[in-house]
């Protein structure tokens, strides 16, 4: 059974996590608009154990969708510090995250440093991932979308463009 990929868009706007180029161990992410590209495909996979900060979030290991194959995981450094690609390595903290949300939508905190997955500045379009101290601004809240929902979000959003010229 293939693992379901999913695309990880800010609260605040059309704004996606995506591998920054080619994914390899070492690529930073950055936010972008939708496109559809593997870059922006994560495949969220529960992992053994509990959280250790008691939130009753589900720990998780987030990994990139464009690589083929799961190997390369969002990993987290010092709080303030932007996220990178590295291959996974079991009791990694770094790598490990609690969501903690309801339903599709909620936030990630890393289990080494305690903060937040964040959009810095709220800077879509190259803006860089990272994580931050828990402030609980949009810049932290994360909706996780199944691939085909996220195509046909797109769509409409398109056609409503092309509508509203029509009418100009």
């Amino acid at each position: 059974m293939a693992l379901q990929e999913f695309l990880i868009q800010n609260y605040g706007g059309n704004c996606f996590v995506s591998v920054n180029g080619v994914p390899v161990a070492g690529s930073t992410l950055i936010s972008q608009e939708y496109n559809g590209g593997p870059a922006q495909q994560w495949i969220p996979a529960q992992y053994p154990g509990n959280d250790p900060g008691n939130t009753g979030g589900v720990v998780c290991a987030l990994y990139s969708g464009a690589s083929g194959t799961p190997k390369l995981v969002i990993t987290a450094s010092n709080c303030g510090a932007g996220v990178t690609l590295q291959p996974f390595q079991a009791g990694n903290l770094n790598q490990l995250w609690a969501y903690q949300g309801a339903g599709k939508q909620g936030m990630f905190r890393n289990l080494a440093n305690g903060c937040m997955l964040d959009l810095y500045n709220q800077q879509c379009n190259g803006g860089q991932i990272q994580t931050y101290s828990p402030n609980g601004s949009s810049a932290q809240i994360w909706k996780t979308l199944p691939i085909a929902e996220a195509a046909a979000m797109s769509a409409s959003f398109s056609n409503a463009g092309e509508l509203e010229g029509a009418g100009a």
